[in-house]
């Protein structure tokens, strides 16, 4: 198993060991990625994917924003839902799942925001299950 340091989708000018003393950059082909830098060998393609393709949290947040109507929708959301932000910083994918599902049937958000919750979760790689 390696460490992986850094993706490149184009050669950045300066060798691995900028990134660790005992990186080095290997050729990968995993669009869009060509280059990686990594510890302890070569990186498999799916120690690759598992970070390209890693929940992200901030992201969903901020997609959120945009797709909810701003922050004050979002604040909305977290003041009817204060674990919800906590959750999503945690990690707690199955207690984000729970509480966005209750939100909709509820009719705490609308179906266009209950849209907007599956559009940035299937964006942003967050593993819920939302129908």
């Amino acid at each position: 198993m390696s460490t992986i340091c850094c993706l490149y989708s184009k050669d950045p000018g300066f060798p691995a060991a900028d990134q660790h003393p005992d990186a080095v950059r290997y050729e990968i082909s995993i669009d869009p990625y060509t280059l990686v830098d990594a510890v302890g060998g070569r990186p498999t393609d799916a120690e690759i994917d598992a970070i390209i393709h890693a929940p992200n949290g901030d992201g969903f947040i901020s997609a959120l924003k945009l797709e909810l109507g701003g922050i004050v929708a979002v604040n909305a959301l977290m003041v009817a839902y204060p674990a919800f932000l906590p959750a999503v910083q945690a990690a707690g994918w199955t207690d984000v799942q729970a509480l966005i599902l209750h939100a909709a049937a509820r009719g705490a958000i609308s179906q266009t925001q209950y849209d907007a919750f599956k559009a940035a979760a299937a964006a942003h790689h967050i593993p819920v299950t939302l129908p």
